[in-house]
């Protein structure tokens, strides 16, 4: 218990008047944790419970200021260092149990849904697609979902080409690349209508590819999980999930891989 507040008292003596805004950013936070740890040993510690208060004013404070900080970026397209910057926002607020969660979820949803309007008129649709689905993840807005149907249409005509010779080759690409799911989706949009003996062969051996390389593909996700990088293995698995859902444990192995990832996450 002492040891936990005299870490508190020393971490907080950096945080003079003259140090800069993130000398004592750093300082407020490390001794709200140790201050933490003290509570939790002696949740009625007056002395703990004290600062405590005190602490939780400042990083709220802080809190605020970072948040304000989002916006301007967002408006300078400077996408990636206003996602940094919430990134840090929401580290922040979970140590206030969430006091400004409902703050964060609007300028969340902002900074995603205007980054994937920039990557759409660049014509960047998978990321646009990645980015817009955060903004989803975050609110539900109109806007974002009439924006996603315009990413997912156009996208998919990119991916299937001008031509059915086009799209094979993007196929081939994807398969390339490994990138699976992506040539899945290509290959059952050029099933669609009208297809003579020929083409349907061409299809039926894509498919075959893609099927061999997945293989490959969920045993990499099975090794990541058993050492542990959960991170890397949700990313195979969720590749042969858009694949074929039933192939092998795989929907065992993704359940069980988040949830382990979601503990890691809390810490």
């Amino acid at each position: 218990m002492d040891i936990y507040l005299a870490r508190a008292d020393a971490t907080l003596a950096k945080a003079t008047p003259t140090a800069s805004a993130a000398v004592k950013e750093k300082a407020f936070v490390e001794a709200f944790k140790e201050v933490n740890k003290a509570l939790a040993v002696e949740p009625k510690h007056f002395d703990a419970n004290k600062t405590y208060g005190s602490l939780r004013s400042e990083i709220a404070a802080i809190v605020k200021g970072r948040l304000a900080g989002v916006t301007p970026l967002v408006e300078k397209r400077s996408y990636a260092e206003a996602r940094a910057q919430l990134l840090v926002v929401k580290d922040l607020d979970a140590k206030l149990d969430g006091a400004f969660s409902a703050d964060i979820v609007g300028v969340e949803y902002d900074l995603y849904f205007h980054w994937a309007e920039y990557l759409y008129a660049a014509k960047d649709y998978a990321n646009a697609s990645l980015r817009l689905d955060a903004a989803l993840a975050a609110k539900r807005g109109a806007e974002a979902v009439a924006l996603k149907k315009k990413i997912d249409d156009a996208r998919s005509v990119a991916e299937l080409g001008a031509s059915f010779g086009a799209g094979l080759a993007n196929v081939d690409r994807y398969i390339a690349s490994g990138d699976l799911a992506r040539a899945q989706r290509v290959l059952a949009g050029l099933s669609k209508g009208s297809l003579d003996a020929a083409r349907k062969r061409q299809l039926n051996e894509r498919r075959d590819a893609v099927r061999a390389a997945l293989g490959e593909v969920y045993e990499r996700g099975v090794r990541l999980y058993k050492e542990e990088t959960f991170k890397e293995a949700i990313a195979a698995f969720e590749t042969v999930m858009a694949v074929d859902p039933d192939y092998e444990e795989v929907a065992s192995y993704l359940d069980k891989a988040r949830a382990k990832q979601k503990l890691l996450d809390q810490f």
